[in-house]
Protein backbone atom coordinates (compact mmCIF):
# COMPACT_ATOMS: atom_id res chain seq x y z
CA UNK A 1 0.00 0.00 0.00
CA UNK A 2 1.34 3.57 -1.11
CA UNK A 3 1.94 6.37 1.30
CA UNK A 4 -1.12 8.16 3.02
CA UNK A 5 0.00 11.71 1.77
CA UNK A 6 -2.72 13.18 3.78
CA UNK A 7 -1.20 11.95 7.21
CA UNK A 8 2.81 13.16 5.94
CA UNK A 9 4.51 14.92 8.32
CA UNK A 10 6.99 16.55 5.63
CA UNK A 11 6.66 16.30 2.36
CA UNK A 12 10.00 14.46 2.26
CA UNK A 13 9.13 12.36 -1.14
CA UNK A 14 7.74 15.37 -3.03
CA UNK A 15 11.32 16.01 -3.73
CA UNK A 16 11.84 12.93 -5.43
CA UNK A 17 12.53 12.61 -9.56
CA UNK A 18 9.64 11.45 -11.37
CA UNK A 19 10.07 9.83 -14.46
CA UNK A 20 7.66 7.72 -16.46
CA UNK A 21 7.41 5.92 -19.50
CA UNK A 22 5.24 6.62 -22.47
CA UNK A 23 2.46 4.74 -21.62
CA UNK A 24 1.68 6.40 -18.31
CA UNK A 25 2.87 9.57 -19.72
CA UNK A 26 -0.02 8.99 -22.24
CA UNK A 27 -2.43 8.25 -19.57
CA UNK A 28 -1.28 10.71 -17.13
CA UNK A 29 -4.57 13.68 -16.92
CA UNK A 30 -4.05 16.98 -18.23
CA UNK A 31 -3.18 18.92 -14.87
CA UNK A 32 -0.59 16.45 -13.90
CA UNK A 33 0.68 16.07 -17.84
CA UNK A 34 1.67 19.87 -17.62
CA UNK A 35 4.08 19.08 -14.99
CA UNK A 36 6.27 16.88 -17.20
CA UNK A 37 9.19 17.41 -19.94
CA UNK A 38 9.50 14.66 -22.20
CA UNK A 39 12.88 13.61 -22.90
CA UNK A 40 12.83 14.22 -26.51
CA UNK A 41 11.95 18.17 -25.60
CA UNK A 42 14.69 18.37 -23.60
CA UNK A 43 17.22 16.85 -25.92
CA UNK A 44 15.77 19.29 -29.01
CA UNK A 45 15.72 22.17 -26.78
CA UNK A 46 19.22 21.41 -26.30
CA UNK A 47 20.05 20.24 -29.82
CA UNK A 48 17.93 21.97 -31.93
CA UNK A 49 19.01 21.06 -35.49
CA UNK A 50 17.01 17.59 -34.80
CA UNK A 51 14.05 19.64 -34.50
CA UNK A 52 11.17 17.89 -36.93
CA UNK A 53 13.14 14.43 -35.82
CA UNK A 54 11.11 13.95 -32.93
CA UNK A 55 9.44 10.53 -33.34
CA UNK A 56 13.06 8.83 -33.70
CA UNK A 57 13.87 10.10 -30.36
CA UNK A 58 10.15 9.68 -28.79
CA UNK A 59 10.82 5.47 -29.72
CA UNK A 60 14.05 6.00 -27.56
CA UNK A 61 13.26 7.35 -25.30
CA UNK A 62 10.13 4.96 -24.77
CA UNK A 63 11.16 3.46 -21.27
CA UNK A 64 12.58 6.54 -19.63
CA UNK A 65 9.82 8.85 -21.31
CA UNK A 66 9.50 11.74 -19.51
CA UNK A 67 10.37 13.62 -16.31
CA UNK A 68 8.20 15.87 -14.05
CA UNK A 69 9.38 19.12 -13.41
CA UNK A 70 10.61 20.82 -9.97
CA UNK A 71 9.25 24.23 -8.54
CA UNK A 72 11.89 26.81 -7.68
CA UNK A 73 12.03 25.73 -4.05
CA UNK A 74 12.79 21.60 -5.66
CA UNK A 75 9.68 20.51 -4.41
CA UNK A 76 7.17 18.88 -7.04
CA UNK A 77 4.44 21.70 -8.80
CA UNK A 78 1.78 20.10 -7.56
CA UNK A 79 2.31 20.16 -4.10
CA UNK A 80 -0.21 22.97 -1.95
CA UNK A 81 2.86 24.93 -0.02
CA UNK A 82 -0.02 26.10 2.43
CA UNK A 83 -0.86 22.72 3.45
CA UNK A 84 2.79 20.92 2.09
CA UNK A 85 0.29 18.15 1.08
CA UNK A 86 -0.66 16.99 -2.67
CA UNK A 87 -2.86 18.80 -4.08
CA UNK A 88 -4.01 16.14 -6.94
CA UNK A 89 -4.11 13.76 -3.22
CA UNK A 90 -8.00 11.73 -4.45
CA UNK A 91 -10.47 12.27 -2.25
CA UNK A 92 -12.09 8.90 -0.47
CA UNK A 93 -13.69 7.12 -3.53
CA UNK A 94 -11.90 9.15 -6.17
CA UNK A 95 -9.42 8.51 -9.17
CA UNK A 96 -6.11 8.42 -8.23
CA UNK A 97 -4.66 10.64 -11.06
CA UNK A 98 -0.98 10.93 -9.23
CA UNK A 99 1.93 9.10 -11.49
CA UNK A 100 2.18 5.77 -10.07
CA UNK A 101 5.68 6.14 -8.60
CA UNK A 102 3.55 8.84 -6.34
CA UNK A 103 0.74 5.87 -5.79
CA UNK A 104 3.30 3.01 -4.98
CA UNK A 105 5.25 4.87 -2.72
CA UNK A 106 5.83 3.05 0.37
CA UNK A 107 4.91 4.47 3.87
CA UNK A 108 7.06 3.94 7.10
CA UNK A 109 9.28 2.24 5.10
CA UNK A 110 13.53 3.25 5.65
CA UNK A 111 13.33 4.95 1.90
CA UNK A 112 10.95 7.24 3.30
CA UNK A 113 11.98 7.28 6.73
CA UNK A 114 15.55 8.38 5.39
CA UNK A 115 13.74 10.66 3.07
CA UNK A 116 12.37 12.31 5.87
CA UNK A 117 15.84 12.34 8.00
CA UNK A 118 17.44 14.03 5.16
CA UNK A 119 14.91 16.70 4.70
CA UNK A 120 15.04 17.15 8.33
CA UNK A 121 18.91 18.08 8.04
Amino acid sequence: MGVDCLKCVNSGCCKLEIYVDREEYDSLDKIVKDNFTTRTEEFIRNNPKYKGKEENFDEMYFSNFAMMGKSSDGYCPLLDRETMLCSIYPKPGGTDIRPKACQEFEAGNKKCLKIRELRDE
